[in-house]
C-alpha cells in the first residue's frame, strides 16, 4: 500500500503557519469526522465480536443440552437414530407393533413434539410421551430438561392474596351432634340427608354457625399443605338466594383442602366441597366448573405429574373437556367420568361413584371432537 505524501498533523501546522485559515478548519472537521467514522466502527466491532461469542457460548450448551436430552431418552426407549441437525430422534415405539429395526418415533428435542409414523400416536410434549410409558421419570425430566414449565403459573403468591382467613363464628359440628338447640338440631339433620354422619363431620372438620348471616349454615374450612386455615365456604340449610357465603379470597390461590391431598394418588377433580365429601377420597373440588391456567391447584399438578380423573356435573360437559384439554396439553394425564345426566357426585352413592370413577376413560383430542360432533344436531349447518 502507497504511503500518503504527508500525514492530516503535518497539513494542519503548515496551514496554520500560511494563515489559510479556512481550509485549516475545513482540514480539522475532516478529521473529526474521520476519528468518529473510527470510533464508531471499533464499537461495532466490538459489539459483533462480543455478541458472536455470546452466540457461539449458547450454540455449545443448546448442544450439550440436546446431547443430555438424548441420552435421557435413549436409556428409557433404547437405541435411536438422531437427525443431522441434532433435534429429531428416532426410536423404535412402544405402543405399535413395528419391528425393532423400524425406529418410527420421531421427537424433537427442542419443542417436544413426537409422533409415531405407524399407530399415529403423538403429543405436544416429552413430558406427555414420558406419562404414557415411563410415567416414574417425568419429574426428572421436567426438573433437568423443562424447567421453565413452571412459568405459566405465578412461582410467589403474593402475601396479599392470601390475606388472614379467619373462621366465621361458628362450634364444630361434632361438639354439638346430640345438642338439643333446634338450630344445631336442624344443621345435622340437613347433614344427615345428605349421608353425613358423625365419622365424615370429624373427618372434614365441618362446624355449624352460631349467629348472624352464618346462622344455619354448614361451614366447611379448607386448610393448606402446611395445615394452616386458607379458605371457607358456608352453605345454608334453608332456602335462601344465596346458598353459599365464601371469604373474599381469590379462589385461585389456593387448593381446597391441600392438608389432605395425596399428590402421588390419581385425584379426583370434582365441581363443590359437598361433592367431595361425598367422593370420600383423594379428591379436589374447583369451587366451580373452570380451571384457570393461573390456579395453584394446576401449578400442583403439573409439579407432581399427578393423575387426574375429572368428575364435573353433566350439564358441564363442555367445561369438562376444556380443562382436560389444558391438562394433557401440560403432560398430564387425564380420564374422564360419566356421570349421567340426572345426578352430581354430591347426590351419588358411595358405590355408584367408585364404579365412576374406574369406568372413567383416558381423555385425549379426538374425545372433545367426538363430543362436540355429538352435539351437531341432524340437518345442522356447521
Amino acid at each position: 500500500m502507497s504511503r500518503p505524501l504527508c500525514s492530516l498533523g503535518s497539513l494542519r501546522k503548515s496551514l496554520l503557519v500560511a494563515g489559510r485559515l479556512e481550509e485549516l478548519n475545513a482540514v480539522l472537521d475532516v478529521g473529526l469526522m474521520s476519528w468518529k467514522r473510527e470510533l464508531k466502527t471499533l464499537a461495532m466491532l466490538t459489539s459483533l465480536l462480543v455478541r458472536s461469542s455470546l452466540f457461539a457460548r449458547q450454540i455449545r450448551l443448546d448442544v450439550i443440552d440436546s446431547r443430555d436430552r438424548v441420552e435421557f431418552l435413549r436409556a428409557l426407549f433404547g437405541e435411536c437414530d438422531v437427525a443431522k441437525n441434532g433435534l429429531n430422534v428416532a426410536f423404535r415405539c412402544p405402543a405399535c407393533d413395528a419391528p425393532r429395526e423400524k425406529r418410527k418415533l420421531i421427537v424433537r428435542t427442542d419443542n417436544g413434539l413426537w409422533h409415531c409414523w405407524v399407530c399415529d400416536s403423538r403429543g405436544r410434549s416429552v413430558a406427555s410421551l414420558l406419562r404414557k410409558f415411563h410415567p416414574d421419570r417425568v419429574s426428572e425430566w421436567n426438573r433437568r430438561f423443562d424447567p421453565n414449565r413452571r412459568s405459566k403459573f405465578d412461582d410467589d403468591i403474593s402475601a396479599s392474596a392470601l390475606s388472614d382467613v379467619e373462621l366465621p363464628p361458628c362450634v364444630s359440628a361434632v361438639d354439638v351432634y346430640d345438642s338439643s338447640d333446634p338450630d344445631y338440631l336442624s344443621v345435622v339433620k340437613y347433614l344427615g340427608s345428605r349421608a353425613i354422619d358423625y365419622d365424615t363431620m370429624y373427618r372434614y372438620r365441618l362446624c355449624i354457625g352460631t349467629r348472624g348471616k352464618f346462622k344455619r349454615r354448614v361451614i366447611i374450612p379448607s386448610f393448606s399443605g402446611d395445615g394452616e386455615l386458607n379458605y371457607w365456604t358456608a352453605r345454608s340449610i334453608d332456602g335462601e338466594n344465596f346458598r353459599y357465603v365464601n371469604p373474599p379470597v381469590d379462589r385461585n390461590s389456593i387448593v381446597f383442602n391441600e392438608v389432605d391431598v395425596d399428590w402421588n394418588r390419581e385425584l379426583l377433580l370434582v365441581e363443590g366441597p359437598f361433592d367431595m365429601i361425598r367422593a370420600n377420597r383423594n379428591c379436589v373440588p374447583l369451587l366451580g366448573s373452570s380451571l384457570s391456567k393461573d390456579s395453584l391447584l394446576l401449578r400442583r399438578l403439573v409439579e407432581n405429574s399427578t393423575p387426574v380423573v375429572l368428575a364435573l356435573d353433566a350439564d358441564a360437559c363442555g367445561k369438562a373437556h376444556k380443562i382436560a384439554s389444558t391438562m394433557y396439553g401440560l403432560g398430564l394425564s387425564v380420564r374422564m367420568a360419566s356421570l349421567g345426566w340426572d345426578k352430581d357426585v354430591g347426590e351419588m352413592s358411595s358405590d355408584r361413584i367408585v364404579t365412576i370413577v374406574k369406568d372413567a376413560t383416558s381423555w385425549s383430542p379426538m374425545s372433545r371432537i367426538l363430543f362436540r360432533t355429538s352435539n351437531i344436531r341432524p340437518g345442522a349447518i356447521v
